[in-house]
């Protein structure tokens, strides 16, 4: 009879211990949420101006010149059209 009383206890511990954890864990995970939204942004705007970087100075225009500029405003509104185009058959992104 004392080997199930303290194995219940050991158990109920264990148990409180686990619960305990997972709270903390859950708690730390959902205050982290607004910065990995913004990380992952970073990461998006970041891959975002390598690409326009690499194609417009592919195509021969030179960073800080008009022509790079206007390069850049011409691939946002391509993106811009393609991102129109997932929604409108329904690949929503």
């Amino acid at each position: 009879m004392k080997l199930v009383r303290f194995l219940y206890r050991v158990g109920s511990v264990f148990m409180w211990a686990f619960v305990t954890a997972w709270a903390v864990y859950a708690v730390v995970g959902i205050m982290r949420l607004p910065w990995s939204n913004a990380e992952r942004q970073r990461a998006r705007i970041d891959a975002l101006v390598d690409e326009n970087r690499y194609y417009c100075t592919r195509w021969g225009f030179a960073e800080s010149t008009p022509r790079y500029t206007t390069c850049v405003l011409d691939l946002d509104e391509i993106r811009q059209k393609e991102d129109e185009r997932r929604q409108s058959l329904g690949f929503g992104f």
